[in-house]
């Protein structure tokens, strides 16, 4: 196995790691879709219509309660259902496939290191090994979360919010979908400008982390010589080192947390003021506004981090050179 030197190479190693676990992996697709449409998308609905139905016979004296709203509760009951089984089956298809694949990257990293060079390991810190091996597996986790739990179930959210919306007012859908893709440019933007920042962050990491193991190994030749001043300085160099890595990759992500809170605010302005003025004129419903505030907060809820979700900065180059 050669060494990914790039995002796409590793990515690339992900893809052929998950070799066996792709029926897992399609069993989480399906079943998080199928909790994301009963949970963020047909619940809110039945409520709308509910509220609806509410406003019709609120006025009306002797009114059947389960002859009116009877058919709207199961149907509620039947989404909490489904959404509960569809989240339970999923996490049972994420634990088969992302610990899999992880057992797997921890096997390929082992047969890359075993193969390399006895001069390497002269000169190279086993504790950064360690630790850059540890991260090729624990990489993927984090970047199949964000994809599975953050990127799909966003595109799921607009995909089915945007349909109900054009059947309702065609103006807002649209509005979301332009809203949309505007901040997903600027998140993507924003994630390659903080790139730089983590990368910087997970090497200056794993670097104090290397040199601390190794220094602890070598503990009894340290003091055989006399040597705790010189290393004690050498470490607190590292650690300023990493703190300053660390602080400018924190710094970056609260840049970008203000970029997203002023866009998310604006936007959220916009969609509360045009959905009033379409109740005023009599374009929807009450129940059809309340519905549209639903889903613009599903929607910001699910934008919310986009910019700064983990990119493939923490492994961007996991493993050593051969």
């Amino acid at each position: 196995m050669k060494r990914p030197k790039t995002p796409r190479q590793t990515l690339a190693l992900y893809w052929r790691a998950t070799l066996g676990f792709r029926g897992w992996l399609a069993m989480h697709i399906v079943t998080v879709a199928a909790a994301v449409m009963a949970q963020s998308i047909l619940s809110p609905y039945l409520v709308s219509q509910g509220i609806n139905l509410l406003s019709t016979t609120v006025h009306r004296s002797q009114v059947s309660f389960w002859a009116t709203f009877g058919v709207i509760i199961c149907w509620y009951l039947a989404a909490q259902v489904i959404s509960w089984t569809s989240w339970r089956l999923s996490g049972w298809a994420v634990v088969k496939f992302e610990i899999g694949v992880m057992a797997k990257l921890d096997q390929l990293s082992f047969e890359h290191l075993a193969g390399l060079s006895y001069r390497f390991y002269t000169s190279a810190f086993t504790g950064s090994l360690v630790n850059q091996s540890n991260r090729l597996a624990r990489s993927f986790e984090r970047l199949y979360d964000v994809l599975a739990f953050d990127i799909l179930t966003l595109f799921l959210k607009v995909g089915f919010t945007s349909t109900i919306l054009f059947t309702i007012q065609p103006m807002i859908a649209v509005a979301l979908l332009v809203f949309f893709a505007l901040y997903a440019v600027a998140a993507v933007a924003l994630a390659l400008w903080k790139m730089p920042a983590s990368a910087a962050a997970a090497a200056a990491s794993s670097r104090q982390t290397g040199q601390l193991a190794d220094k602890l190994t070598n503990i009894s030749a340290i003091k055989y010589f006399a040597r705790e001043p010189d290393e004690i300085a050498s470490y607190r160099q590292t650690v300023a080192s990493t703190k300053q890595a660390f602080t400018r990759d924190w710094v970056t992500q609260e840049i970008i947390n203000a970029v997203q809170a002023i866009l998310l605010i604006a936007f959220s302005a916009g969609f509360f003021i045009g959905s009033l003025f379409l109740v005023s004129q009599g374009q929807i419903n009450f129940g059809q506004f309340i519905l549209i505030q639903s889903y613009v907060m599903v929607i910001f809820d699910a934008l919310w981090g986009l910019a700064g979700s983990p990119a493939i900065s923490n492994a961007r180059s996991p493993m050593p050179p051969k």
